[in-house]
């Protein structure tokens, strides 16, 4: 809704206020004018839009009223398309603050931290605020105060959509806000850390070019010319685990020892910061490994989940040209295709139950080519005719064989190495991508072969890859399908040998 919504005056619980037309500011979910009435000093109102989700701030007044170094609600009550909020007027934010300064000096950035952690401690286990910045600290009566709960949460409440769940202010969101997993006290932790490695260093801890990223998984540079118990606390709360971080309570202990200078004289002192600096290191540097692995599992989930639609689109594709045929006998199940005709057998297998077996045992080599997500295999068979040749399988992976991370179901089969002297009854043969299959894929010689060069079947490139292998069935029926007259039939070509030890 437009500003020229805005009434005049309003009539709250309270008071009467007029209302000035021009915002102060514009955030959050809402607009903040300048309001005055009769006999009371010059305060801000502020007109939330009548959101369902947006009445939380509302909600929280009662909730808020006396807790220290949080922006008081004056008045409140409603008008037109509005809720409406009137706090002190604050001199200045935070974020006005750094603007003004390059830098803000040690005792006025632990100054600021002592009145945030009073906030967060008297909080804590009740409201979780979600979205502390420099924007939503003011400076209000001689103290730095919370302000905006507009995303807040109870504590204990449940993750409905109401508790906007995911909300987020980019350079300030813990790890887990970027999981969308439940905030906490922790969470509040986090971004004020942000906001403490801001004032000190005047930049953000990451610069930005991929957020959830740098909040996952890096770890952000050291503070230089910082007492060694700040710098440690600053760290602690920038931990990826949210059960790492300093509880607001332990927070504010240590933030109000830093204006005790006395002890920092002391050697012994020094020396157990230091301990401590290094510990802090130690732990976060392990968080940090296991973000890593998590969010990469959670990667190949979604990558899995993306191969399996793609692979039943393949699978309805040949159910469908094959479906034309009254004669043919399809069998569909979780984990392929088969289909029979006159004693052959066209069989799309992706087996869901061992796609751990190739990678889980071979640390070794999973490195030395490209990455594969999942599998599964396409064959024709048939009875054995002379020298016991029965078809032929290929091997279906979702891998990143031509460009990383560029994944997509490659088709390819394999061969054993003619001087290997080992044969097989399907020829050329499907492999999992296990220890066998990778050696193949190296420059030099091993047992096994690459024997069909690696070919998108997705995509788009559906048609020739389900029209091959029909033709291959229909010639298995009639007993037509030989083996080929030479091995590899087509040229190999060329995949990613990825990083090689």
């Amino acid at each position: 809704m437009s500003d020229s919504a805005i009434p005049p005056v309003v009539s709250l619980r309270q008071r009467e206020w007029r209302i000035a037309s021009e915002p102060l500011a514009r955030g959050g979910f809402g607009s903040v004018h300048l309001a005055t009435a009769d006999g009371h000093p010059p305060a801000v109102a502020k007109f939330i839009p009548k959101d369902p989700r947006a009445e939380r701030e509302m909600l929280l007044g009662d909730d808020l009223s006396g807790v220290p170094n949080v922006v008081p609600q004056l008045d409140d009550g409603e008008t037109g398309s509005y809720w409406v909020i009137v706090m002190p007027k604050a001199e200045k934010s935070l974020r006005v603050y750094l603007d003004e300064k390059e830098r803000v000096s040690i005792d006025d950035a632990v100054q600021v931290l002592i009145d945030i952690a009073k906030a967060l401690v008297a909080l804590q286990d009740r409201i979780v605020h979600r979205d502390i910045k420099p924007e939503n600290i003011l400076l209000s009566d001689g103290n730095w105060c919370l302000t905006d709960f507009g995303i807040s949460r109870y504590a204990e409440a449940t993750t409905a959509e109401q508790t906007w769940k995911g909300a987020k202010s980019l350079p300030y969101a813990a790890p887990e806000i970027w999981r969308s997993e439940r905030a906490t006290s922790a969470t509040d932790v986090y971004a004020t850390g942000v906001v403490a490695y801001e004032m000190i260093t005047g930049r953000l801890p990451y610069a930005g070019a991929d957020y959830r990223s740098q909040h996952l998984h890096e770890k952000p540079d050291p503070i230089a010319g910082v007492p060694i118990p700040l710098h440690s606390l600053i760290m602690a709360c920038l931990n990826k685990a949210p059960e790492a971080r300093p509880n607001p309570r332990k927070f504010l202990n240590q933030v109000s020892q830093m204006t005790k200078n006395g002890e920092e004289n002391s050697d012994a002192i020094h020396q157990l910061h230091q301990a401590s600096r290094i510990a802090v290191d130690i732990k976060e540097e392990e968080e940090r490994k296991r973000s890593i692995k998590r969010s990469d599992e959670e990667r190949r989930y979604e990558l899995r989940e993306t191969a399996l639609q793609s692979l039943n689109t393949i699978i309805s594709m040949v159910q469908e040209k094959l479906g034309n045929s009254l004669e043919v006998e399809i069998t569909r199940s979780p984990n392929g295709i088969d289909c029979s005709l006159i004693g052959a057998r066209l069989i799309i297998d992706h087996p869901v139950g061992s796609r751990s077996t190739w990678i889980d045992h071979l640390p070794q080599y999973q490195n030395r080519a490209f990455d594969v997500i999942d599998c599964a295999s396409i064959g024709v068979h048939f009875s054995p005719k002379k020298y016991g040749y029965e078809g032929r399988s290929h091997s279906l992976w979702f891998c990143d064989a031509k460009e990383r991370n560029v994944f997509r179901w490659y088709e390819t089969a394999f061969m054993f190495n003619p001087f290997s002297r080992q044969v097989s009854s399907l020829d050329p043969f499907s492999m999992l991508p296990d220890r066998n299959a990778l050696l193949a894929l190296e420059p030099s010689m091993h047992t096994h072969q690459v024997a069909w060069p690696f070919t998108p079947i997705d995509q788009g490139d559906e048609k020739e890859f389900v029209d091959r292998w029909i033709k291959w069935f229909a010639a298995a029926a009639q007993g037509t399908l030989e083996k080929a007259s030479r091995m590899p039939e087509r040229d190999t070509g060329d995949w990613r040998l990825g990083n090689r030890p």
